[in-house]
């Protein structure tokens, strides 16, 4: 017998789907997801060997319109697929563009992302995780994928009056070790507030004038990860400290969070920190290193959380912390 070959598959006009559901468990986090269907609708394009789709749903409870063209029928099973599409996701714009070359595995990925609007609260839940609503987000990426290695390149975002630039590495190909991830950002404006961090307001205590609040920090989290982070800020807004030229660099292996150096100035003088913070196990140790240099002693102990300790000069300092 000779080899079998399978049978090819149907051509067709055009075909309508309604009031279906698709169940599926996310590679990442493992959770059963579901796609409901309320409309779908793939006929030829105007292009040949292209279909136009159009298609509304919902991604769990989070609603998605897509509309736009895609390769032929076959390269939806077979790849690659090719895809130029236009929508609206948790009631943000959205575009897409690019390839995949093995659609039903999802790798292979090449694909330019657009995303913009003001409901990042519903964005947060469709990625599984709970965070306040936030600012209008805008965003544009290029998304690479291979071997479970992603590539979030040329990133250009705001969230609110913060901006961000860079790129954002994702290693998932060690599982079932941690994901890995390798940043590079920088920013010309970053307010804390922007993303939902209010230094200012911490525990019940009403808002006081420090960059860290007084509540129990719980640093288990840094088990969820391994990572190298770089961060360079022309001006970041923390509550009512303002710091210029922050310079930042820190890796994460582990649960250990080792920061090698942040640099920053306040107001006249410049402030540094480096630190350890182990949550491998139990409750976190953290080792820390604090030095400023010339800085108005006024705005350094309010951001301390010790306002009226000093109330003129200025202050050179050094202290460690374990």
């Amino acid at each position: 017998n000779g080899p079998s070959t399978g049978a090819p598959l149907p051509e067709l006009d055009a075909a309508s789907i309604e009031n279906s559901r698709i169940r599926f468990k996310d590679g990442i986090t493992g959770k059963l997801r579901t796609i409901a269907v309320d409309r779908l609708t793939v006929q030829t394009a105007d292009t040949h060997g292209m279909l136009a789709v159009d298609f509304d749903g919902r991604v769990d409870d989070v609603p998605l319109t897509v509309k736009g063209v895609t390769s032929g029928l076959t390269s939806f099973v077979q790849g690659p697929l090719s895809i130029d599409a236009t929508g609206q996701i948790a009631g943000n714009d959205l575009g897409i563009k690019g390839e995949i070359v093995q659609p039903a595995a999802l790798e292979g990925i090449t694909l330019e992302l657009y995303l913009a609007g003001s409901s990042t609260d519903q964005l947060a839940s469709l990625a599984g995780v709970t965070a306040p609503k936030l600012g209008a987000i805008q965003l544009r990426t290029k998304l690479t994928e291979e071997g479970g290695k992603y590539l979030f390149d040329e990133i250009a975002a705001k969230l609110g009056g913060s901006d961000l630039t860079g790129k954002v590495a994702l290693d998932r190909s060690q599982v079932p070790q941690p994901p890995s991830i390798d940043a590079a950002l920088a920013s010309s404006h970053l307010d804390l507030a922007d993303f939902g961090v209010h230094p200012d307001v911490g525990g019940n205590s009403v808002a006081s004038n420090r960059v860290f609040s007084p509540a129990p920090w719980d640093f288990s989290d840094l088990r969820l990860m391994d990572g190298h982070f770089r961060l360079n800020v022309q001006q970041l807004v923390a509550g009512k400290t303002v710091l210029d030229n922050l310079v930042g660099e820190a890796g994460l292996q582990a649960g250990v969070l080792k920061i090698t150096s942040v640099t920053a100035n306040l107001g006249d003088g410049s402030v540094g920190l480096a630190a350890n913070v182990d949550a491998a196990e139990g409750p976190a140790s953290i080792q820390a290193r604090f030095r400023a240099n010339n800085v108005d002693g006024v705005p350094l102990m309010e951001a301390m959380g010790l306002g009226g300790a000093v109330t003129a000069g200025r202050i050179n300092l050094e202290a460690q912390l374990e």
